[in-house]
């Protein structure tokens, strides 16, 4: 599951990041001359590109990269802090986000308990809401794990209602892992029940595996589902995702399925736009 090939070419192994200039300087804002050549970038992951050897010597010679990572070394996680779709704008969770989660909890405890943990499942009052969120835009921040609040957006860009959350934990083989030493993006998800139906799930892993592809780290990722749970388990088929194990859960009788996929496929969409 490796596949790493230049964004470029798309024939050759990709061996490096490149990050383009942004935008060409000859004064400082005061007016005085700058040093010859100097650039801006900019920290967008959306415009940084896997490529090749021959890629990078091409790209340079024609003066559009600002800096080239190795693949071999290159730790970073830049993933977006802002990502829109089509309907959707997701983005980490923030405190005062307690107000609107607080209602979806106590209204769908039924409909989420059984299939995710009971320490997100369980209404809470929005003060202890407010610490958890909190506690995930810590995580977020600090390349832990990735927790983004799903929200339908009215064309203008601003938020509007709040539809569930879409997860991201960094994975080896044997589990989940300290990011820098994962090779895999494990993807959770959850909708409130007057959500589900609408292809709001799918949407929301297209944009997110599309920012995921572009961290060299990540070879491919995984959607792991209680296999009772045929509305989740839709989700991986609809995104193409293969059925590659099934696994028994710590809770007996339950067995859990591992849906895999490559993150080439998602390297097409480009819909997100970084934040700060």
């Amino acid at each position: 599951m490796n596949e790493r090939l230049c964004t470029r070419c798309d024939a050759r192994e990709a061996t490096s990041l490149g990050v383009p200039i942004s935008e060409r300087l000859d004064r400082n804002p005061d007016g005085t001359p700058l040093a010859r050549n100097s650039v801006i970038v900019r920290h967008d992951p959306a415009t940084w590109t896997l490529l090749c050897d021959a890629c990078v010597d091409s790209a340079i010679a024609a003066g559009e990269l600002a800096l080239v990572h190795d693949l071999a070394t290159f730790n970073g996680a830049p993933l977006p802090t802002e990502i829109r779709t089509t309907r959707l704008l997701l983005r980490p969770w923030r405190r005062d986000d307690a107000e609107q989660l607080q209602p979806i909890l106590e209204a769908n405890y039924a409909h989420l308990s059984p299939w995710i943990p009971t320490r997100i499942a369980t209404p809470a009052s929005v003060p202890d809401l407010e610490r958890r969120l909190a506690g995930f835009a810590a995580d977020f921040t600090n390349d832990r794990e990735w927790r983004y609040a799903i929200f339908t957006h009215d064309g203008s860009g601003d938020s509007a209602q709040l539809l569930g959350e879409l997860s991201l934990f960094p994975r080896a083989e044997r589990g989940r892992v300290p990011f820098a030493e994962a090779n895999c993006a494990e993807v959770g998800y959850w909708l409130r029940a007057d959500a589900t139906g609408h292809g709001y799930v799918v949407e929301a892993c297209k944009g997110v595996l599309g920012a995921v592809a572009r961290i060299p780290r990540f070879s491919h990722a995984e959607i792991i589902c209680d296999e009772r749970n045929a509305q989740s388990a839709a989700v991986p088929q609809r995104l193409g995702f293969v059925l590659t194990n099934v696994v028994p859960d710590s809770e007996p009788g339950v067995q859990l399925q591992i849906w895999t996929s490559a993150l080439g496929a998602f390297r097409v969409h480009r819909n997100e736009r970084g934040g700060g």
